[in-house]
Parts: structure tokens; C-alpha cells; sequence
């Protein structure tokens, strides 16, 4: 089997013993780091002073950023004293609040805060109500007519209300399970912690996809892949096979971590490994060099991670729903619907399918030994998928997942660096429409031309009809689907019966129509 193969070359080169250790030390760091707590801030300030600072920031030596004489702190005035400064201004605050907590307890503190989880809805109502301006004349005159309690009695009572629950919930501040905190020292959830946190659990399958693409470019190089092939085996089951010790090793690690952390990361991060491995086959095959090879793994390792974690940001909007690693990460704090997660990890589970299958056909000496470009050797390996209505149409599908992928990494990079709506509604336009005149050059039909835009159109159209159209409920059906129908049409259309002037034009032609209807819309 191909499989025992893959793991006695790796032992004997000796090529995954780093690779291992890497591992085994990233998650030995990572758990470390959680449970200790990173020390990269501890002792870097020195002062002088007759009385020890009790702070891990500070430490005693020559050349002091800060001197305490008496109730004088003195600096030497650069950046890095007046920083010390800041750092010791907040160690004594906290020192006396301490203080006030060990000799006054609750009484020292009026007010305590502590964060409560309120779940966004985005339903908007719009509800139509009847003037009812004789029983509202009555309610007002009842209200008047009725004598108003004394103020003393509500505040009293209040009072005694909320000590009473502060007592029960907190007792004393200094218990370290309480979540009640004083106004000035509440910090919001920090939205950077669980993103380092879905980092964790992906990061260790990047070596291991390292130590796969390293092997899988040798074979391809030194040309034993052709050996590989001449076995009497499908293309399909040789693919699988190579990749399923470096599967099987994932997806050993993410139980390791999901033991560690006792989270279930199998359904939400499997998916996207198995995405990210399918990819880098594809990648790995097509380049026509080792150069070449590292800069489309990176590339692509860019931009995957920014369709994963980018969404995140947009927690509580439909737009972050995309992501199966949003709910991940939401999943810490609250359950999170199966249907949901599965929607999620649908365009991941398309693409992967989609990338299998090109990795597939390109999996031939005339691809992988051509001087093609990636582009080109794209779209051959298409062309044995787009043959028939169904091969086209399920490329259709495929190439919107693979659309929402750059898109993502756009928007976030708009929303960034404050760039024109237009600028990034062109770029839109313009991976969009690659991808789909590349899929109709693949197999150049009038019926590849009319099938695809149609696929593509509705499936793009389910996945905001889906996440967008149960949150609001009500939807202009005419401007939100038969324009944009009609404009993937024209484009396609325009593509195909324009190519014969070259790829270039053709794909500017439906470029620029894409554009426009964007634009008008937009504007």
C-alpha cells in the first residue's frame, strides 16, 4: 500500500523527525503558555528604591529607568522611563485597591460591574399600530390622578435589594471565581483571545502539510510519481493513499488538542484540513518548480487562513457565518446549531471535493511535466470536469466557494485601509469573472456559457438567501435575483462569443459588464 510506502520514506530520510518535534513543541508551548501564562513582559524596567516593588515588571539594578526617594519618583526622560512611570502609577493603584478590599471588603467599592453575553438579533420589526389617542388620554389622566410613592422608600428599597444580591453573588472581592469587578479595572471579552484559540488547532496541521507538499514535490521532481502510476490503481486511490498517513496523523493531533482543552474541534476544524491538504496537493502538482511551489503554498495559506479567522471579526453578522471556524470559536461561550455549523462547512466541503477531483486529472505526466503555467494547467484539469451539464454545473458551485475565499481577504483589507467601495467591488468583479471565463475556456460551449453562470448565481444567491434572508425576513426579490442572474449571463455570454479575439479581451469585455452592474448598484 501506498501508504506504508509514504511513512518508510519518511523514516528513512529522516525528513519528519523536525517536523514531529515541531509539533510535539508547538503544542507542548501552546498549553504551557495557557496554563503559565507567557512571562515576554516580565523585568523590563529597573529602579532603585528603598522598598521592593512587588511587581514582575520591575527589577532592582544600575542605570534604573525609575528612582523612588521618599514620595518623589524621578525618570530619566526617554520612552522607555516614561513607560516604567505609567507601569508603576498603575502597580500602586492596585496595590491600594487591595488594600481597600483586605481592610473594607464589598463596603470599599460602590459599584461592581461584570459582563453579561446578549445575543444579537438582527429581525428588524415593523409593526403598524392604530392611533389610539382616547385610551392613551385616559392612561395619562390615570397616571396623573394616581399619587407618586416616595422617593426615599424606592431608594431604600433598592438599596437593600442590591446588597443582598451583591453579598449572595460575590461575598468578598477578593475570591478569584467571582466575574464582578470594579468599573475602572472591567475589560470587554477580548475577541483576540479566541481567535489565538482556533489558531492553536490549526497551526499544528501546517507542519504536517509541510512535511506532505516536501514529499510529494520530491516525487514529483525526481519523476517517481510516473513510476506510481503505472501501479493498477485509479489516479483517485493513489491520491488518498500518499495522503492518509499525513490525514490520519492531523487528525490524531486535533484529538490530542481536543483532549487538552476539552473542546470538540473534530467537526468544526477536520473539514478544513482536509481542505487545506486537497489544495496543496492540487498546488504541488501544478508548479513547475520548487520556487514556484513555495510561493503558491504560501499564497494560498494567506489567503485560506483569512477566509477562516478574518470572519470572526464580523461576529454577530451574517457575513461571519461563512466560516465554520466563527462558530468554533463561538461555541466557547454558547451551544451552536448543528444546521448552522453544517452550512458553514458546506462551500469548505464542495471546495475540497472540487480540489480532489482536479488534483485527479492533473495527476498525468502531459500536466505535471508541461511548461504551462498554473493558469493554463488550471484550466486543463477543468476540462475533463466540464464535459457534461453536470461536471459544469457543480464547477459552478465550486468556483464560488473558491470566489469567497479572495473576497474575504479583500473585504478585510478594505475595511482596514479605508479603500473606495468601487476599488473593491472591481476587484470582486474581476476574481470572479477569472474564474468563471476560465472554467468556459475549459470547455468552450454555448451551453458551458449558460449552465455556469446559472450555477454559480445560485448557489452564491442560497448562501445569502440563507444567512441573510431568515435574519431580515423580507427581501426585493427583482433587484436581488433576476438582475444579478441576468448580469452573470450577459458576462458569460459576452465571454464567449468575444474569445475568439483572445483570452484578454474576452475577459475584459465580461470584466467590464460585471463592473458596471456593480457599480450601479453600489452607486
Amino acid at each position: 500500500m501506498l501508504s506504508s510506502f509514504e511513512l518508510k520514506k519518511l523514516r528513512r530520510k529522516g525528513s519528519a523527525k523536525p517536523i514531529y518535534f515541531a509539533i510535539i513543541f508547538a503544542v507542548l508551548s501552546f498549553y504551557a503558555s495557557l496554563h503559565l501564562g507567557i512571562q515576554s513582559s516580565h523585568a523590563i524596567y529597573t529602579y532603585k528604591s528603598s522598598e521592593k516593588i512587588e511587581s514582575p515588571l520591575f527589577v532592582e539594578g544600575e542605570n534604573p529607568d525609575i528612582e523612588i526617594v521618599g514620595y518623589d519618583v524621578y525618570i530619566t526622560g526617554d520612552e522607555k522611563s516614561i513607560a516604567a512611570l505609567d507601569d508603576y502609577v498603575k502597580y500602586l493603584d492596585e496595590k491600594y485597591t487591595r488594600m481597600l478590599e483586605e481592610k473594607y471588603g464589598v463596603k470599599a467599592f460602590p459599584v461592581f460591574v461584570y459582563p453579561v453575553y446578549v445575543k444579537r438579533e438582527l429581525t428588524p420589526t415593523f409593526e403598524r399600530k392604530a392611533p389610539v389617542a382616547e385610551k392613551e388620554e385616559e392612561k395619562v389622566e390615570q397616571v396623573i390622578k394616581t399619587p407618586p410613592p416616595k422617593i426615599e422608600e424606592i431608594v431604600k428599597k433598592e438599596e437593600r435589594k442590591e446588597e443582598k444580591n451583591i453579598l449572595q453573588e460575590i461575598g468578598r472581592v477578593t475570591k478569584k471565581e467571582s466575574d464582578f469587578v470594579t468599573p475602572e479595572n472591567f475589560k470587554p471579552p477580548s475577541l483576540i483571545d479566541k481567535i489565538v484559540a482556533g489558531f492553536i488547532f490549526v497551526i499544528p496541521a501546517y507542519f504536517v502539510m509541510q512535511a506532505y507538499t516536501s514529499s510529494l514535490l520530491e516525487d514529483v521532481r525526481s519523476r517517481r510519481i510516473e513510476i506510481l502510476l503505472t501501479l493498477p490503481k485509479s489516479r483517485q486511490r493513489i491520491l488518498i493513499e500518499i495522503l492518509l498517513p499525513y490525514l490520519i496523523f492531523s487528525l490524531l493531533i486535533l484529538l490530542l488538542l481536543s483532549a487538552i482543552f476539552r473542546v470538540n474541534a473534530i467537526l468544526f476544524v477536520f473539514p478544513v484540513i482536509i481542505f487545506m491538504f486537497f489544495l496543496q496537493t492540487f498546488l504541488s502538482l501544478s508548479s513547475r518548480s520548487y520556487r514556484e511551489a513555495t510561493f503558491l503554498l504560501l499564497a494560498s495559506n494567506l489567503f485560506v487562513t483569512s477566509y477562516l479567522f478574518l470572519p470572526a471579526i464580523f461576529t454577530g453578522l451574517p457575513l461571519s457565518e461563512i466560516s465554520p471556524i466563527t462558530y468554533f470559536l463561538k461555541s466557547f461561550e454558547e451551544s451552536v446549531s448543528l444546521v448552522d455549523t453544517l452550512f458553514s462547512m458546506l462551500p469548505i466541503l464542495i471546495l475540497a471535493s472540487f480540489l480532489f477531483i482536479l488534483s485527479s486529472n492533473a495527476l498525468t505526466p502531459e500536466i505535471i511535466y508541461s511548461y504551462s503555467s498554473i493558469g493554463e494547467k488550471f484550466i486543463q484539469s477543468l476540462g475533463k470536469l466540464t464535459k457534461n451539464p453536470v461536471g459544469v454545473s457543480f464547477t459552478g458551485i465550486s468556483l464560488v466557494s473558491a470566489a469567497l475565499i479572495i473576497e474575504f481577504f479583500l473585504l478585510f483589507i478594505a475595511t482596514t485601509f479605508f479603500y473606495p467601495i468601487l476599488f473593491l467591488l472591481a476587484f470582486f468583479a474581476l476574481f470572479e469573472e477569472i474564474l468563471k471565463c476560465s472554467a468556459i475556456e475549459s470547455n468552450p460551449r454555448l451551453t458551458t456559457a449558460i449552465i455556469l453562470p446559472i450555477s454559480f448565481f445560485s448557489f452564491e444567491k442560497f448562501l445569502l438567501l440563507w444567512s441573510v434572508l431568515s435574519k431580515y425576513g423580507e427581501l426585493l426579490l427583482g433587484s436581488f435575483l433576476l438582475l444579478p442572474l441576468f448580469a452573470h449571463l450577459a458576462s458569460s455570454l459576452s465571454f464567449y462569443f468575444t474569445r475568439k479575439l483572445g483570452f484578454k479581451v474576452a475577459l475584459f469585455t465580461a470584466f467590464a459588464i460585471h463592473f458596471a452592474y456593480n457599480a450601479v448598484v453600489a452607486l
